[in-house]
């Protein structure tokens, strides 16, 4: 009964070293996939857009957007805030 005790804690103890040896220390590393594509915020998109198609040059978000807006341009889904 004691060398069966003895076995099983010899075996325990093996496997939580094993676990112990395997465990993350830091957290995984961020990686996007080749596929996905960057994110960009709402705003600097809408200036972005407005310069890329001749609408007018301007820095301000909102007057982007509002260039924008006037051309026919604004989400399908309505959650812009034009």
């Amino acid at each position: 009964m004691k060398s069966l005790l003895a076995l099983l804690s010899i075996l325990m103890a093996s496997a939580m070293i094993a676990i112990l040896v395997h465990a993350q220390t830091a957290p995984p590393a961020t990686t996007t996939s080749l596929i996905s594509q960057p994110l960009i915020q709402e705003g600097i998109l809408s200036v972005k857009l407005a310069g890329d198609l001749n609408l007018g040059m301007t820095e301000n978000e909102a007057e982007a957007e509002d260039l924008l807006s006037a051309a026919g341009i604004a989400p399908r889904n309505g959650d812009a805030k034009y």
